[in-house]
């Protein structure tokens, strides 16, 4: 049997889109790890030296380290790896990869309402009120988010695609009413951050002390750009809507956008010298716990004026035993 005619346009249409894509989430995760990268010393000085079972340090580390694991299986996943994989391995990797993903959205979120409670002023009516408001969105959207990825199959490509492109996973697809569902998940999204938002805007006048001014700058740009993301996302899978993402630019500016604010605020957080009425602040961090390498340069100029000192003692000494004998 004749293989099927393959049509030029098509192809060069493919491989274009799918290098586009690739150079669009390379850009957004280089600068994701750039900005780890940079921010290493940070972790250092103001994360490792708190208790280990400290909110605040698990949801920090649990968050960062995550999104570099998912970073390296989508690296193996979508880009040219020369590695072959058979469709079962490619299934699990790219599923795996999601569920990271997924994870890593759920504890990013969960850091910004816990940060919400501290402009009720830590009252338990409203941390309970909050934590009721997280569960009853975030539940309906990981459940839905897990039917989802559970239905995705690996799909076997061309052979030409294969051997251009050197992909090391084949596509995947999902059934209709999964991604139906997705797209209710997404508007859940959207909701949530609508809300979240809403309180912040009501609340955030009322509320003085330094760690509104984390608060403010971290959270407003979080709940605003993920609202807008979550929106256009619930748009790209509805079928009616006929809005697409070809090139993936919504999902990369998401995989960017949303660890570095979460990691933001509590690195913000942490370098807060809180007050007795700050309570979030207290419960995620525990402000005794202090860096050694925070101590290292505050010693090293003392010690430095030390020397600096001694030396000018030294070269005074010999000009007053000149003036003596000169006078005797």
């Amino acid at each position: 049997m004749d293989e099927p005619e393959i049509d030029l346009a098509t192809m060069i249409d493919t491989v274009q889109t799918q290098y586009t894509r690739n150079y669009v989430l390379m850009v957004a995760l280089s600068g994701l790890l750039w900005y780890y990268i940079t921010t290493f010393g940070d972790e250092v000085d103001r994360i490792w030296p708190q208790p280990a079972l400290k909110p605040g340090r698990m949801l920090f580390l649990i968050l960062r380290y995550i999104t570099i694991v998912g970073v390296a299986l989508e690296f193996v996943a979508n880009y040219p790896a020369y590695i072959p994989l058979s469709l079962g391995a490619c299934e699990h990797l790219v599923k795996g990869w999601w569920v990271i993903v997924s994870l890593g959205n759920v504890f990013a979120e969960a850091i910004f309402w816990i940060c919400l409670s501290a402009l009720f002023g830590g009252k338990k009516w409203a941390i309970y009120l909050l934590a009721f408001g997280f569960m009853s969105f975030e539940i309906p959207i990981v459940v839905i988010s897990y039917y989802f990825i559970s239905t995705w199959q690996t799909i076997p490509v061309e052979p030409w695609e294969r051997q251009v492109l050197r992909a090391a996973c084949s596509g995947y697809a999902s059934s209709e009413n999964a991604i139906r569902l997705y797209s209710i998940a997404a508007y859940i999204g959207f909701a949530r951050a609508a809300v979240a938002f809403v309180t912040f805007a009501t609340r955030y006048r009322r509320h003085k002390s330094s760690l509104l001014t984390i608060v403010k700058r971290e959270g407003a740009m979080y709940y605003f750009s993920v609202g807008i993301l979550q929106l256009f996302i619930g748009l790209r899978y509805s079928a009616s809507s006929g809005i697409k993402d070809k090139y993936g630019v919504v999902t990369a500016i998401r995989r960017f956008l949303i660890p570095i604010f979460a990691d933001r605020l509590l690195l913000g957080l942490r370098a807060l010298r809180y007050t007795e009425t700050d309570m979030v602040t207290k419960a995620m961090f525990d402000n005794s716990a202090r860096g050694h390498f925070s101590r290292m340069p505050r010693s090293g100029v003392q010690d430095e004026e030390r020397v600096i000192n001694a030396l000018r003692n030294i070269r005074m000494n010999p000009i007053r035993t000149r003036k003596s004998a000169y006078v005797l």
